[in-house]
């Protein structure tokens, strides 16, 4: 009798757990798909802010090959916790090409991996905003980069290939970065990461011409 309680038991517990599988599988299905358009949707609309001149967007091979080729340069000159990790070029209203989106990501942030979206104009060799897809840093501190005190020194800086350096202290001249106050490992994080977005620009593009 035992014996046959137990396997009614295990029975039905099994049931239960396909049961709840199922049901787990079919959730997936279904929200995946809007969880992906409404990272794609949250992704257009930071381009749309870092590069507000750019009508449209688009990440043809010729560019994924570009950040597939440059992937050994970029290690060999930030180090190994710097990559690009993608990039787009940008359009005008004309479709004409009027620079670059690059997505880049610094793994020395206080609370892990710092991912930005940067515009750079390829007329003007100027940064034309910078914008975050990952940000994990303490709030009241690191939290601040999105704040417009910090991003607001990003826009106009030079992007000729040389890199910007982040100060604590003084005026931050046009190849500078003002830190922010009880945050400069994330004010460096999100610096090298425009860093290297500023050195595939410059040093990288000719790969898809």
């Amino acid at each position: 009798m035992n014996m046959k309680r137990i396997f009614r038991d295990a029975l039905i517990l099994c049931l239960i757990t396909l049961v709840a599988g199922f049901a787990l599988g079919a959730t997936h299905e279904v929200t995946d798909p809007l969880i992906k358009e409404q990272r794609a949707q949250a992704a257009q609309n930071t381009y749309k802010e870092v590069f507000p001149e750019a009508a449209s967007f688009s990440d043809e091979s010729e560019m994924v090959n570009a950040v597939e080729v440059s992937k050994l340069l970029i290690e060999n000159t930030f180090g190994e916790k710097i990559t690009v990790d993608s990039a787009l070029k940008a359009y005008d209203a004309n479709g004409k090409v009027i620079g670059l989106i690059v997505n880049a990501t610094s793994k020395e942030g206080y609370g892990g991996a710092v991912s930005i979206s940067a515009g750079i104009d390829l007329e003007k060799y100027r940064v034309t905003g910078v914008g975050f897809l990952t940000l994990n840093e303490t709030p009241g501190l690191g939290m601040k980069a999105k704040e417009p005190l910090f991003r607001d020194q990003f826009p106009g800086k030079r992007a000729g290939g040389e890199e910007l350096e982040v100060i604590k202290t003084g005026t931050a001249n046009d190849l500078q970065v003002q830190a922010i106050s009880g945050a400069t490992k994330t004010s460096r994080a999100v610096t090298h990461a425009l860093n290297a977005a500023i050195f595939f620009a410059a040093k990288c593009v000719e790969i898809t011409q």
